[in-house]
């Protein structure tokens, strides 16, 4: 029997990766792409390819996608320039969507330490674009769904650089329709974050002396907690605990999801407060004790360390669900790409969790472990880097790993 072989071309390749495994397979963050890409425009038409080029390369390591996509970007940003002159073209959902896809291909492939220029111009753009369309137009899901994409991604953008929230983030907030009553835990989280993000602004520029940062991080952390306890109890995870101790498994018990999407939520706030809390040891006027007789809590630094290592344990509670067989084939077969996305997105919590942890909690030893595993079993490249940073143990600040990552594009 004569068997021949189809030489599908790269692109085509990229494109069928992206709508199956981000756009309507996994996140569902542009699940509007899949209505508007039918009857497209040019300049979405090739952004799309841009986009999905890169975040092929990103997870399959193809350098003949890496090259192309750069190739694509270009073509896409001349179309979208021009469509820009219209007024018209200009507040199409077509064209906020471009810039968006064209924000997150610079976010995948430009890993140069932000703020640069390329890092922030498109998620700029896309703000104005949001705000000139006015909130007549947030009556329709397509709009409201790309203005929260902008909300989302412009906040994130903001932590990566240290900046400050701008005011016409909050003009763009304040239009968007009050969530539903599905959506009221993330939005509690979305303002959270806001000051959080507002925080490390301040903490970047010097404005704050220690025992005010120190207050302030505390607020925020408590803020989380009250997130936390309000999540709809259909957000809870189920614990499972084994008898038998497993490479896989940090201190005999591990997390399964409702979904990844819930998954990303509970692990964003365990990051965050990590990061809160690191904030407040290093800046509380307080030297770390020794805990006296009675067990209870020393200085302050004694209580940040207690409740990082804490929410550290946690971030290693929901790893297994996605590299343990049993787990994965109860819950999502045994789809290997599928397997990789998801280990990927919890990289950079991973790396958060490892580099704050306490030197005896074993912590920061078996993330290490996992993340070789992850390189040299599920096959992610990027894992093993993550690693050697934490072996080298040199004081990375976090959104550094985030932005080398890519984890801009898996936010959903």
């Amino acid at each position: 029997m004569l068997m021949l072989q189809v030489d599908i071309p790269v692109d085509q390749k990229a494109r069928a990766f992206f709508f199956c495994h981000h756009v309507s397979g996994f996140s569902k963050a542009y699940d509007v792409l899949e209505g508007l890409y039918e009857h497209s425009s040019k300049p979405l038409t090739a952004s799309v390819d841009a986009v999905s080029l890169a975040f092929f390369d990103l997870l399959c390591y193809n350098e003949k996608a890496s090259q192309l996509s750069r190739t694509r970007y270009w073509q896409a940003l001349s179309l979208l320039n021009a469509s820009l002159e219209s007024a018209e073209s200009a507040k199409s959902d077509e064209t906020l969507l471009s810039v968006l896809l064209l924000d997150m291909f610079v976010k995948l492939t430009n890993h140069d330490p932000p703020p640069s220029e390329a890092w922030m111009s498109h998620i700029k753009g896309a703000l104005a674009l949001a705000n000139m369309r006015g909130k007549s137009q947030l009556s329709e899901y397509t709009a409201t769904r790309l203005a929260n994409r902008v909300l989302t991604n412009f906040l994130v953008t903001c932590n990566s650089t240290h900046d400050f929230i701008p005011p016409e983030l909050l003009q763009l907030r304040s239009a968007l329709e009050p969530p539903s009553k599905d959506a009221n835990a993330k939005w509690q989280l979305n303002s959270t974050t806001i000051e959080y993000t507002n925080l490390t602004a301040a903490i970047a520029r010097g404005h704050l002396e220690n025992a005010e940062t120190t207050s302030r991080a505390m607020k925020i952390d408590s803020d989380f907690i009250s997130f936390a306890q309000s999540m709809p109890q259909d957000w809870y995870p189920q614990t499972i605990y084994i008898d038998v101790p497993s490479d896989r498994i940090f201190e005999r018990h591990y997390y399964v999801y409702p979904n990844h999407s819930i998954s990303q939520a509970w692990v964003a706030v365990r990051a965050l407060r990590i990061m809160l809390n690191d904030i407040a040891r290093k800046h509380s006027p307080f030297q770390p004790s020794v805990t006296d007789h009675r067990g209870d809590a020393g200085s302050e630094p004694d209580v940040a360390t207690e409740t990082i290592d804490s929410l550290a344990r946690e971030i290693c509670a929901s790893l297994p669900q996605y590299t343990l067989a049993k787990a994965r084939n109860s819950r999502a077969g045994t789809n290997p790409v599928l397997q990789r996305i998801q280990c990927y997105t919890l990289l950079w919590q991973m790396y958060v969790a490892g580099s704050a942890a306490s030197d005896g909690s074993g912590i920061k030893d078996w993330i290490i472990k996992q993340l070789h595993f992850l390189s040299d079993d599920i096959g992610i490249r990027d894992a093993n880097y993550v690693a050697e940073v934490l072996k080298n143990g040199v004081d990375t600040n976090p959104w550094t790993i985030h932005n080398f990552l890519g984890t801009y594009a898996f936010i959903a």
